[in-house]
C-alpha cells in the first residue's frame, strides 16, 4: 500500500495559498524543481490534475480544491495532536468519573465540579450519586475513581483518605412558616423541641438521639433520603427540615431560611477517597489538586479505619 507524505499535501496547500509555485518554494525553503515533483506525484497518486497553470499563477482544480480543502483539516488534527496528548497527560482532558454521597450531590456539584467543568471545558463528566455503600463497590470494580463521602459505616482498608473537612446541619424552615419566629444566627438542637421536623434518613438516629440526651424526644414527621423531598416538607411549611449544607447561602429558593444547629454531636466529616494503591487516571489526578486548594479541606490526618 502506497501512502502520502503529508509534508507533500502540507506543501501543496502553500503553493495554493501563494498562487505561485516558485514564491511557494521561497517560502518552504525548497527547490522549485523538487516542489514541482511532488504535486505531480500527488497528481499521480490521486490520477487527476490538481493544479490550473496560467502565465503567473497557479490556481486549483475541482479536484485540487478538494485536495486543499481536506488537506488543511488533516493538517489541524494533526498539529493539535502533541498539544491534546499533553493535555490528556495533564488531566487537562479526558473523562472524571466520580461518586458523590446523594443527599450532598447539590452542593457539591456547585463548589466543585462548575468550577473545574470552566476550567477544563475539554473534560467529560461520569458522575454517579447513590449511597455509600454501592460507591464503595463501583470504586473497587474501578467504574469510578474518586468518591465523597460523610458517613462512617465500617471498616474499608482498600480506600485512602485523601482529604477531609467538618460540615454541620442547619434548621431550613420556610419564612413564613410560624416556626422559629424571629431566630437568626445559630440555635441550639433544645430550639427544635416540639416543631415538626424532617429529618435524612442516614443520620436520623444520630439526630433522635442527641435530642433524647438533651431530655427530650424530638416530633419527626418525615424521613427522607432525598434533598428535594426533604426541600419541600419546609417549603410546604409543614416542617423544620435538618440538612447539612455548606452555609445558609446554598437554600435553592428564596423563601427558605437556615439555621446553623450548633451541636457538636451533629458535626460530619466529609472525606475525599481513592482505592489505595491504584494509579490514578491523568484528568482523576488533576481534580484532585483542585480540589486540594478548596481551604475547607485538609490532608487526612485521620486513620481510614476509624471514618469507615
Amino acid at each position: 500500500m502506497i501512502f502520502i507524505n503529508t509534508d507533500f499535501l502540507r506543501n501543496f496547500v502553500t503553493v495554493v495559498d501563494e498562487k505561485n509555485i516558485t514564491h511557494a518554494a521561497e517560502k518552504l525553503h525548497i527547490s522549485q524543481p523538487s516542489l514541482t515533483n511532488q504535486i505531480k506525484y500527488l497528481e499521480s497518486y490521486y490520477g487527476k490534475s490538481l493544479l490550473v497553470r496560467h502565465t503567473r499563477m497557479v490556481t486549483p482544480t475541482a479536484a485540487g480544491r478538494i485536495i486543499y480543502d481536506n488537506a488543511k483539516s488533516m493538517i489541524s488534527i494533526e498539529d493539535a495532536m502533541p498539544s491534546k496528548i499533553e493535555d490528556l497527560e495533564k488531566g487537562f482532558t479526558g473523562t472524571l468519573n466520580i461518586g458523590i454521597s446523594s443527599y450532598h450531590a447539590d452542593s457539591f456539584l456547585r463548589a466543585h465540579l462548575s468550577n473545574f467543568s470552566k476550567k477544563y471545558p475539554s473534560v467529560k463528566f461520569n458522575i454517579v450519586a447513590d449511597n455509600v455503600n454501592h460507591i464503595t463497590e463501583m470504586m473497587k470494580n474501578r467504574i469510578i475513581e474518586i468518591c465523597f463521602v460523610r458517613r462512617p459505616t465500617y471498616a474499608q482498608s482498600d480506600f485512602k483518605i485523601e482529604y477531609s473537612y467538618s460540615e454541620t446541619f442547619y434548621a431550613i424552615r420556610h419564612r413564613d412558616s410560624g416556626f422559629l419566629d424571629g431566630v437568626t444566627g445559630q440555635i441550639s438542637l433544645a430550639s427544635l423541641r416540639d416543631i415538626p421536623l424532617s429529618l435524612p434518613r442516614g443520620y436520623s438516629d444520630r439526630i433522635i438521639d442527641s435530642c433524647i440526651n438533651l431530655g427530650f424526644k424530638p416530633n419527626v414527621m418525615f424521613l427522607n433520603t432525598s434533598r428535594d423531598i426533604a426541600l419541600f416538607w419546609a417549603e410546604e411549611k409543614l416542617a423544620v427540615s435538618c440538612l447539612i449544607l455548606d452555609d445558609e447561602s446554598n437554600l435553592p429558593r428564596d423563601c427558605l431560611i437556615a439555621n446553623q444547629i450548633d451541636c457538636p454531636e451533629l458535626q460530619v466529616n466529609r472525606s475525599v477517597c481513592t482505592v489505595r494503591g491504584r494509579e490514578l487516571t491523568p484528568v482523576a489526578r488533576n481534580f484532585l489538586r483542585e480540589v486540594g486548594m478548596d481551604r475547607r479541606f485538609t490532608f487526612n490526618d485521620i486513620t481510614e479505619e476509624k471514618f469507615w
